[in-house]
């Protein structure tokens, strides 16, 4: 049987069209910004996540914040016409 944080831990689809709500400990699959759904103690607010980090569990709701990319867009160092700047 699996363990209950497994189970929490499950990207999940959300019925929004929006896509796939990502938990605290997840990686980050594409770079943008996301909104930030916390539980009860603060309103919904956006951050940029870079593809490879780790979304982060909040000081005060702990692992029970929810993150859903809003809008796709690639650092920097990640687009190929930039990637690497020669000194």
């Amino acid at each position: 049987m699996a363990s209950s944080y497994a189970l929490r831990r499950k990207k999940t689809k959300d019925n929004s069209g929006k896509g796939t709500t990502y938990c605290s400990g997840d990686k980050v699959a594409e770079s943008g910004i996301y909104d930030i759904k916390h539980h009860l103690h603060r309103e919904h607010h956006e951050a940029v996540f870079l593809k490879g980090g780790v979304f982060p569990a909040c000081r005060v709701c702990g692992e029970r914040i929810r993150f859903q990319l809003n809008h796709g867009a690639p650092y920097i160092a990640e687009d190929p016409d930039f990637g690497e700047l020669p000194n």
